[in-house]
């Protein structure tokens, strides 16, 4: 009879450490799958955020000829994107591209674009940007509000 004492307490311990076995396995296995979702998250959303940028180019692009003079058009885009900053390359017109790259997660994407007029090359951070004409040198500028 002192036998079934013992296998009582052997079956329980024995069944807390399958279940921790497999709950440390979920954990594990989860983490994974849920980086891969913010990194996938982030990436559509840097490329919703850059086409709203890509459109508010061509705007100010149709907007701004010599005789206006100067121009000036507000993107609100957002200051962070799943919890983290992002930084906005804006190239020139002729290679065409707006670069978005946030470090945490590692994540870049491009947008082309195509403008007639010029576009200074610059790097502003996401949030409340300004593109901007100067007739006087008859370029666009996007930089921080």
């Amino acid at each position: 009879m002192d036998d079934r004492g013992l296998s009582t307490v052997v079956s329980y311990a024995l069944a807390l450490g399958v279940v921790a076995l497999l709950t440390s396995t979920l954990f594990v296995s989860m983490a994974g799958l849920v980086e891969n979702q913010r990194e996938d998250t982030v990436r559509s959303t840097l490329e919703v955020v850059g086409n709203a940028l890509v459109a508010d180019l061509h705007a100010a692009d149709r907007l701004a000829d010599e005789r206006t003079g100067t121009v000036a058009l507000r993107s609100d885009l957002p200051d962070r994107i799943a919890g983290t900053q992002y930084a906005i390359e804006v190239n020139e017109s002729g290679s065409g591209d707006v670069t978005l790259e946030t470090h945490d997660p590692e994540v870049t994407v491009s947008v082309p674009y195509r403008t007639d007029l010029t576009v200074r090359e610059t790097t502003v951070t996401g949030g409340t940007l300004v593109i901007e004409y100067d007739s006087d040198e008859a370029v666009l500028e996007v930089r921080d509000d």
